[in-house]
């Protein structure tokens, strides 16, 4: 666990190492790809995805993701987004919802400055999202999970007619954005872990 403002910032210079090269990968129940992965937090990054041995959840795999404010940040680093496309294979008379999604980082953050690590997880072509939002208060220098975990009545499913797409849009932000020399940063370590609910369909 990172103790010091120092070895945090020092981790953050390392947190635009390769990612995992995990492929996609089978399991009993569902097949996992990464079709897209847009946005501010991940303009360079491949990710990547595979079904984990218990069958019920996959990883995203990828790579230097984080926000930062203060110091020598660009203006506009206080805030980073990707959004992850994910194509989920399923066998027929089956549909899923994201019952669970597992986050974890480390944040260093002055006095005054408070972090936000917030996702959404919708399917393609349809309306009804579920939300999950984390928010850390300065001054903090250490490491942080979080978990976003939906009740059965919150749970979205995909529809039965057809295979959508499930997109988990992510993002890290830090507000209010410092004039201070201080570095502030929130990094999001490269693995999600996101756990489903299946049910037969109609």
């Amino acid at each position: 666990m990172f103790r010091t403002a120092g070895a945090l910032a020092a981790a953050l210079l390392s947190a635009v190492a390769p990612a995992s090269t995990a492929q996609a990968a089978t399991a009993t129940a569902f097949a996992v790809t990464v079709v897209t992965a847009n946005g501010s937090g991940c303009p360079n990054s491949t990710a990547t995805a595979q079904v984990l041995p218990d069958g019920s959840s996959f990883t995203i795999d990828f790579s230097g993701y984080f926000a930062s404010a203060g110091g020598t940040a660009p203006p506009t680093a206080f805030r980073r987004n990707c959004q992850f496309v994910i194509q989920i294979t399923r066998p027929e008379g089956t549909t899923y919802a994201v019952e669970n999604a597992e986050y974890s980082g480390f944040a260093v953050l002055n006095n005054g400055v408070t972090g936000l690590q917030a996702a959404s997880y919708y399917f393609q072509g349809q309306s009804a999202s579920s939300v999950g939002s984390h928010r850390f208060t300065g001054p903090l220098a250490d490491t942080w999970d979080t978990a976003d975990t939906f009740a059965p009545d919150e749970l979205v499913f995909a529809s039965c007619l057809d295979q959508r797409l499930l997109n988990v849009n992510t993002e890290l932000r830090l507000t209010p954005q410092p004039a201070t020399a201080g570095l502030n940063a929130m990094v999001m370590d490269p693995s999600i872990t996101l756990r489903l609910a299946w049910r037969t369909c109609p």
